[in-house]
């Protein structure tokens, strides 16, 4: 059986149980994906994501539906699974008014999963991205069928903590919210052993997430804030704080009003008043939904040809009934245009737990393998810097220089000795494996370490590693960031297909994908604290099988999972830096030292 979709572009197969799959959504299964989860027959791939992968699946009865299983490392956790197991229940709990019903759950299965009505429907973000804003039917109808979800999900206990555009689905008949309230057990069972994971997306994340102790009690109004930021994307086409990198966008969530140029009339209030600074500031979803169907012919039009959508919503607001309908005066609060809110301003500090910006693909650079005999190497406090040669024993002494520190010169580095079996050791205070080089303005030079230099916004690349990295292996490098703004670049598993990254911030780091001209971002960490300028520490990358792990100075920051796949023949380890405008100004520098490779 085939057909096609609204769209025209969605081919269908049949499954055992006679149901329709759409063929252009899904992923075949490979080799290390099960054949049943449970009661439940794998079909094909749907995703995957920080807590596993999602599967298209269908149940005895032959309906679809989509499992989650839960990767080994969250697996493993005896606190992840009660949280699992708790969180489960309430999400169970959530009536099934424009959300994603779940069907079931087993948190002590191994693995565990959670299965969920499928839903057979392009996500928000899609339909923005391939067709442009929404027209005013249709975005009444979206933000009602989100308000709508909110208001069950809120009424169960449960905070979403992961609203966005990718997580609206449009099927026919209703909008439908996915992924509510299992983050949270991500979350908290990794709280005490890692730097604070951001669950949720930086552009519509409010501003009380960017505060480090807020997560101890964090509010249903966060999703409130992320209605907003949803339905201004719906109907102007961008993300109202849009700053083109995480920290910029955060900046502009702690500092600045929102962009809702292309949005008029009760609508453009409503979200004002999500988009709030303080969350006690915020309507409750049920107010939302109330002011939006009292929102007149919009309100009418958006469901007069969605019949199932106005059941829902006004059925949610029979259940959910007694909530008083306050007065909502969205622009008591607003600042005048050009000029930022008090509370905005004063929350700048908190941004102090963002991560920065992006880093590029290409791989360039021709290097040498570097080994030394004595493998104990400490860099020297002055420009005139240590050099070491494959053959020596010890590094040479210092060769002039002051004993003044400048920008450029690198700050003393700690004592590391090299592993007995690491494929490339090297001191990087010569250019024997990552070549020195500049574009006349960016460059990669030594000086008693590799001083890396950003001229502009963006990477710049020092080189890459002749070997290419297959299966289990180890990658550290001292990061001792000079200037404000400045970022280390780690790519890793590079190969003309694309290429796992990490940046070194600051303020934490960002886990990406790249592909051609494309950037994916598969993890988002904060630190507890702000790393200081001028302080080394000992970044290391642990690559086991689909999984990578980020460590400081020995801590584990922080799992991810490589979930574009792992290239069977490895690939190469890519190093630089990058300059972000939103954490300082150019020139950006940053000092890398003792690199080493464990394969």
């Amino acid at each position: 059986m085939s057909a096609t979709d609204r769209a025209g572009h969605l081919t269908l197969v049949s499954t055992t149980g006679g149901g329709a799959v759409p063929s252009g959504r899904v992923e075949p299964i490979g080799p290390g994906d099960p054949a049943r989860v449970g009661a439940y027959r794998i079909i094909s791939r749907l995703g995957s994501g920080g807590m596993g992968t999602v599967y298209l699946a269908e149940n005895g009865q032959g309906r679809l539906v989509a499992v989650k299983v839960v990767r080994p490392a969250l697996a493993s956790d005896e606190a992840f699974r009660r949280r699992f197991r708790t969180e489960v229940q309430r999400a169970r709990q959530v009536p099934p008014f424009c959300t994603a019903e779940v069907l079931d759950a087993d948190p002590d299965h191994e693995p565990p999963y959670l299965v969920i009505e499928y839903v057979d429907g392009p996500s928000l973000a899609d339909v923005v991205r391939q067709r442009g804003p929404l027209t005013s039917a249709n975005l009444h109808g979206v933000a009602i069928g989100v308000a709508t979800a909110l208001t069950a999900i809120h009424a169960a206990g449960v905070i979403h903590r992961d609203l966005k555009p990718a997580n609206v689905l449009l099927p026919p008949g209703t909008p439908k919210v996915i992924d509510f309230g299992i983050a949270q057990a991500m979350h908290d069972s990794t709280r005490h052993t890692l730097a604070d994971q951001m669950v949720g997306t930086v552009a519509y994340m409010a501003p009380e997430r960017f505060d480090n102790t807020a997560g101890e009690s964090l509010t249903v109004a966060a999703d409130i804030f992320a209605w907003g930021a949803v339905v201004a994307y719906a109907g102007t086409g961008h993300s109202p704080f849009d700053g083109g990198t995480p920290l910029a966008t955060a900046t502009r969530i702690m500092t600045e009003p929102p962009d809702l140029n292309g949005l008029d009339g009760p609508l453009r209030e409503l979200v004002e008043a999500a988009l709030q600074m303080q969350p006690g500031d915020r309507p409750t979803a049920r107010q939302l939904l109330d002011h939006l169907l009292d929102t007149g012919m919009a309100a009418e039009s958006a469901m007069a040809a969605q019949p199932a959508l106005r059941n829902a919503a006004q059925e949610a607001q029979t259940t959910f009934s007694g909530v008083p309908r306050p007065v909502i005066n969205s622009r008591r609060s607003i600042a005048e245009p050009g000029r930022t809110p008090a509370a905005r301003r004063g929350r700048l500090g908190l941004i102090v737990a963002m991560v920065t910006a992006v880093v590029s693909m290409a791989a360039i650079g021709v290097v040498l393998r570097a080994r030394v005999d004595d493998r104990t190497v400490t860099a020297a406090p002055s420009p005139g810097g240590t050099s070491v040669s494959p053959g020596s024993q010890r590094p040479s002494q210092p060769v002039g220089g002051s004993p003044e520190v400048s920008e450029a010169a690198p700050s003393a580095a700690r004592p590391f000795r090299f592993a007995a079996d690491a494929e490339v050791a090297d001191p990087l205070t010569r250019p024997d494996v990552i070549r020195a080089n500049t574009d006349g303005h960016s460059s990669c030079q030594y000086s008693g370490a590799l001083m890396v230099t950003v001229d502009r916004t963006g990477t710049y690349e020092c080189g890459e590693t002749v070997q290419s990295f297959a299966g289990a292996h180890r990658i550290s490098v001292e990061v001792d960031l000079r200037t404000a703004g400045g970022c280390a670049v780690v790519q890793f598993l590079s190969t003309r297909a694309g290429a796992y990254g990490v940046n070194v911030c600051a303020h934490g780091y960002i886990f990406n994908w790249y592909e051609g001209d494309s950037v994916e971002e598969l993890g988002f960490y904060l630190l507890p604290d702000r790393t200081r300028l001028r302080e080394p520490h000992r970044i290391t990358i642990d690559i086991h099988g689909k999984e990578a792990s980020l460590y400081q100075d020995a801590r584990k920051i922080a799992p991810v999972l490589l979930e574009k796949g792992v290239p069977a023949g490895g690939g190469n380890v890519v190093i630089g830096g990058y300059g972000d405008p939103a954490g300082g100004e150019a020139p950006y520098r940053i000092a890398l030292r003792n690199l080493e490779i464990i394969g």
